[in-house]
């Protein structure tokens, strides 16, 4: 699930660091990075900074749709459609090698879109109520598409 309803940090908090600036490191850890597609400068970064060059891949997104997205009012359509986007370009980057990637996070859940939490609103079963989400069937058929691209990449090594 691709939760990102989280309430902002007030300017206070916004001048002091949000998180570890130093570290001794961890070998079992790994990076995140969002499928913006900048993954080749991310992994540029990462190995310039002497960091396996492996990262997570964050296909996630904000519930808000895309600047100028044309969706006809639907808005959870846009934003999943691009989330489909970001899945298609990071599959085709490991597809054709150019993309060593450890893993994706995906904006998954029972049933596809996501709801808002309303008094006297009775919940949908299985919609997430945090941000926009594949259903399980997509999900299961996004995971087929990496893993016949990861399979497509070893076949050509």
């Amino acid at each position: 699930m691709c939760i990102r309803d989280r309430p902002r940090a007030s300017r206070a908090h916004a001048r002091r660091p949000s998180g570890i600036v130093h570290t001794t490191g961890n070998e079992h850890a790994h990076a995140i990075v969002v499928a913006d597609g900048a993954l080749g400068a991310a992994h540029g970064a990462l190995r310039a900074h002497g960091l396996p060059a492996s990262p997570v891949v964050d296909c996630c997104l904000p519930t808000e749709p895309p600047a100028g997205a044309a969706n006809g009012g639907n808005a959870v359509a846009s934003v999943l459609d691009t989330q489909r986007e970001l899945v298609s370009r990071v599959t085709s980057e490991i597809r054709h090698g150019r993309a060593p990637v450890l893993g994706v996070m995906l904006p998954a859940y029972l049933c596809e879109g996501r709801q808002d939490v309303l008094p006297g609103r009775k919940l949908a079963y299985g919609v997430s109520v945090g941000g926009d989400c594949f259903g399980w069937a997509e999900t299961a058929a996004i995971l087929e598409r990496l893993a016949d691209a990861v399979r497509a990449r070893n076949a050509a090594a």
